[in-house]
């Protein structure tokens, strides 16, 4: 982690939008395989002497020689931009302002209790045959519920990591920045009542922000590949990452 080559990066992305069949790919009706401008050297010193930490090297090399944010996995990749009028920086996207700047040089938790809380509260759900009145059943879903969303929203859940990309449906794609696990992408799936677990590659090793980030890119390319003419790429969401996107080819026979 920390040595991605990021040249011709910001072409290759940019370049997607002349493609045929573009706007097929999930995510692309909102960011437009367009990037925002990058950050300077001084910009991004600033950035990290406000927020009090050093980020990630592949992320810190990207926000300066590839783009602030914008293209790249789902809905993209939240823009890193200063507070208009204002001192200091905010990361701009759905629910941007996830990221807890105050945690964020606290460690983010490798070994997690959170899926476990989760695992017990769901077996005790609420089950309707459990009631002869469907107000008491209701009330009781809504308390079970609530714990539900407690055990996820403590400060703990996400500290010492950047919200980076909105998957939609309330899944998010998290950077962490400090701690043993810094660097690596963590997958945030905490609205179907489960614990984050780090994004990892084929041979099942966590993804550093790089790898993670030309993954989607080269899987991308690959996709508008199969249906030069639009074709019959599905519209709606698809695996971003590892699929065999060969499923979907028309006959070329």
């Amino acid at each position: 982690m920390g040595d991605t080559d990021w040249s011709g990066v910001r072409e290759r992305v940019e370049s997607l939008r002349a493609r045929p069949g573009h706007e097929r790919r999930f995510g692309a009706d909102l960011h437009g395989f367009t990037l925002a401008p990058a950050l300077g050297d001084g910009d991004l010193a600033d950035l990290e002497a406000w927020l009090g930490v050093e980020l990630p090297a592949d992320y810190r090399r990207f926000l300066t020689q590839v783009a602030a944010g914008g293209a790249g996995p789902d809905y993209g990749i939240n823009t890193v931009r200063r507070i208009a009028d204002g001192d200091g920086w905010r990361w701009h996207g759905d629910c941007g302002d996830l990221t807890d700047v105050a945690r964020l040089g606290l460690p983010f938790l490798v070994e997690r209790p959170f899926g476990e809380l989760l695992d017990e509260l769901d077996e005790r759900e609420p089950r309707p045959e459990d009631f002869t009145d469907e107000t008491a059943f209701k009330e009781a879903t809504w308390s079970w519920q609530d714990r539900m969303w407690e055990i996820v929203a403590v400060p703990e859940f996400s500290q010492g990591a950047i919200y980076l990309v909105d998957e939609g449906c309330n899944r998010r794609y998290w950077l962490v920045v400090s701690g043993p696990a810094a660097g690596t992408v963590w997958y945030d799936s905490s609205c179907d009542w489960a614990d984050m677990n780090p994004v990892e590659n084929d041979a099942g090793e966590p993804m550093g922000f790089g790898e993670w980030y030309l993954d989607w890119l080269d899987s991308t390319e690959r996709y508008l590949a199969l249906w030069p003419n639009g074709g019959c790429g599905p519209i709606g969401p698809q695996p971003p990452f590892g699929e065999d996107l060969l499923s979907c080819r028309t006959d070329t026979s």
